[in-house]
């Protein structure tokens, strides 16, 4: 029951963030940005239910974008 996100290596990190969010409804994934600092901005997934039945994984399924650009793994 996944949904994806498409995301280029142009997006910015509220880019991608408005795009999780736009899907939360069905998805159950909350994005935020969270920054540290000028330089340090970071993307926080959280899920809006509690325990294991709300569980999600991220997968990059078309590309490297995710890993690459985004830093996720």
């Amino acid at each position: 029951n996944g949904q994806a996100v498409d995301v280029a290596a142009t997006d910015t990190l509220a880019q991608v963030r408005d795009k999780i969010n736009a899907l939360a409804a069905q998805t159950g994934v909350r994005a935020t940005v969270v920054t540290g600092g000028a330089s340090d901005a970071r993307l926080s997934l959280t899920s809006t239910g509690v325990g294991a039945a709300s569980a999600f994984t991220v997968a990059d399924v078309s590309g490297a974008v995710a890993g690459a650009t985004l830093g996720l793994t």
